[in-house]
């Protein structure tokens, strides 16, 4: 998938889910998570990269790691965080939105 096409995937499902907006406007208000780390494992697809930012609009910093069987890595290239295979250990890339490949 291109990064375009990871866009256009992100935003459809953005707009599909209005609680998550309607969410993301508060915290960005409150940001109950500021100064706080929050790890998730999830499969790293669309919908996984809008409720990210909504806890990134709340302040969390955010380490993320999934199966390489369900990262989709032009999404995962979007994330504003570290985003890690299950298998890693440490990131292999130093960039500002930094993802390992499912398929290295």
């Amino acid at each position: 998938m291109s990064r375009e096409a990871a866009n256009d995937r992100i935003e459809w499902v953005r707009t599909h889910m209005p609680v998550l907006a309607d969410l993301k406007r508060e915290l960005e208000t409150s940001r109950p998570f500021a100064d706080t780390l929050i790890g998730i494992c999830l499969h790293v697809e669309p919908k996984t990269a809008v409720l990210c930012s909504v806890l990134q609009a709340g302040g969390a910093e955010l380490a993320i790691t999934g199966s390489p069987g369900t990262t989709v890595d032009d999404v995962a290239r979007r994330y504003e965080t570290t985003v890690f295979r299950s298998t890693d250990v440490a990131p292999t890339m130093s960039v500002r939105t930094r993802a390992i490949s499912s398929t290295s």
